[in-house]
């Protein structure tokens, strides 16, 4: 998936993963597997659309290597990070901060 926007393009090659949060700055995370890419929307009446097609994100997050880590999910409660779970047994849950 290529998203392009005014001030370039953005590679979203192979996004695995995503979730868009319901509180805080309303952040939209989409991710592949090396980087997660983070959009906070203007404000309640901007689309997921639009804030994906007007800018660049407003924050990468580069990702732990991890096998078949296609699962991304944002606590209801905190609009600060989210979490990534890989596939198979005794996977650990991760949490990446949007502040780095």
């Amino acid at each position: 998936m290529l998203i392009n926007n005014d001030s370039g393009n953005v590679s979203l090659v192979l996004a695995v993963g995503g979730d868009i949060s319901e509180g805080g700055g309303r952040p939209i995370v989409v991710k592949n597997y090396i980087e997660a890419y983070v959009w906070t929307r203007e404000d309640e009446t901007e689309t997921v659309e639009q804030a994906l097609s007007n800018r660049d994100p407003d924050c990468t997050v580069r990702l732990v290597s991890e096998p078949m880590c296609e699962g991304l999910a944002m606590p209801a409660s905190d609009a600060n990070g989210f979490y990534t779970l890989a596939e198979g047994q005794q996977r650990p849950l991760r949490f990446y901060s949007f502040e780095h």
